[in-house]
């Protein structure tokens, strides 16, 4: 759940602003997600409770937008001359430098602290190879199990990273013809690997996090950017943008009510059966929409407030830290027999903790990219896309 940077010219102008806004909506799904520390008591509560079983969702947008912005590059620069090399160069800058040094802190330092109970920490001394060539995926679908309480969320980094491999050389091997249809193809695909393999027994943490499983989302977010640069999208005519506009809309209203009443819930069979892809076609019909509408309209406008595009800019930095800042946090100023004297009722206690966490999640992501990010990004201007 990387954020790659956004092509430099799109074809069809600016809407860098809102792009960065559905980023920041992914990450704060997650969030919202990780963040949830109370239990799920009745009423309300309860709504708000299962409400937050949609957060771990936000991967689906991270991944419909990852497949949009990076066949959207790889589109633009078939042309250039280092095609190939330009890309995994940038890639690595952007990617690698964080991850590792995360990977780095986990394996080597953290677990010489006592302070920290290394031995929750434990299993890095037998995984690291896992995070280290990210397929850290298929190591949770091994052991159906997170491992580590910090690493753990790299499945979907290293889902990632495994299709930023291929990619680039299907990009360059199929006219876009063809490469739309084969990224409708691997919608289809993705939604029977996750039946075929629901159906031979598997986990729900196997289907959750194997390759095959999740490709539907981004694939979504390929054949977007291929049909976005057509003279005659078919998604832009008046009456398809109207029927996407409602798709996201309702779909939204929808989605959200059957969480809410634990209709649904990500980890269910019959979400991931019937669920995920219809969830990907939401995002992929909000990252249509936004596209398909001025920068100056309700929707973008919203996209692109500060507060959005503040999370998606720093998302990749959040997405690696914000579960230790939630676990200091909750363990230390929200311990129960600490906070409990002050906030009257499990409800405002979960409100506060998501105003807090949220805001403590902010220095950490700006000291990563003012520090590292930043100065390697600079780099990538000798590497045109």
């Amino acid at each position: 759940m990387s954020t790659p940077s956004q092509p430099s010219s799109p074809k069809r102008g600016g809407h860098l602003a809102p792009l960065d806004g559905l980023r920041g909506i992914a990450i704060l799904l997650v969030m919202f997600h990780h963040y949830q520390i109370v239990p799920q008591g009745e009423g309300l509560q309860a709504a708000l409770y299962n409400l937050s079983m949609f957060g771990p969702h936000g991967v689906d947008l991270f991944f419909v937008l990852s497949g949009f912005l990076i066949t959207g590059i790889l589109l633009d620069s078939r042309g250039h001359i280092h095609y190939f090399r330009n890309f995994y160069i940038r890639r690595t800058l952007r990617i690698f430098p964080l991850y590792y040094a995360v990977v780095f802190l986990c394996v080597v330092v953290l677990p010489r602290i006592p302070i920290l109970q290394p031995e929750r920490m434990s299993t890095v001394s037998v995984d690291w190879p896992w995070y280290l060539g990210y397929v850290s995926n298929f190591l949770v679908a091994k052991t159906q199990s997170w491992r580590h309480p910090i690493l753990g969320v790299t499945w979907s980094l290293a889902i990632e990273e495994q299709f930023y491999l291929i990619w680039a050389g299907v990009v360059f091997l199929l006219v876009p013809r063809r490469l739309r249809n084969l990224s409708l193809g691997l919608i289809a695909f993705s939604a029977a690997a996750r039946i075929t393999l629901l159906a031979m027994g598997a986990g729900w943490m196997q289907v959750y996090v194997l390759t095959p499983c999740r490709f539907d989302a981004i694939a979504l977010g390929a054949y977007i950017a291929a049909t976005w640069r057509e003279p005659d999208c078919w998604w832009q005519g008046s009456a398809a943008r109207g029927i996407v506009r409602w798709v996201a809309y309702l779909g939204t209203l929808v989605a959200l009510l059957l969480y809410a009443l634990a209709i649904a819930q990500y980890d269910r069979p019959r979400t991931m059966i019937f669920g995920y892809t219809p969830i990907a076609i939401l995002f992929g019909s909000w990252l249509c929409t936004s596209l398909s509408l001025p920068n100056t309209s309700p929707v973008n406008r919203l996209l692109g407030s500060s507060f959005l595009r503040f999370f998606g800019k720093y998302s990749y930095a959040i997405y690696l830290f914000h579960l230790p800042i939630r676990a200091v946090i909750r363990d230390t100023l929200f311990h129960s027999s600490r906070i409990g004297a002050i906030l009257p009722n499990d409800i405002v206690k979960q409100m506060v903790f998501y105003v807090v966490a949220t805001a403590a999640v902010a220095p950490a992501a700006l000291l990563s990219w003012n520090v590292l990010e930043k100065p390697l990004l600079a780099l990538k201007e000798r590497f045109p896309s």
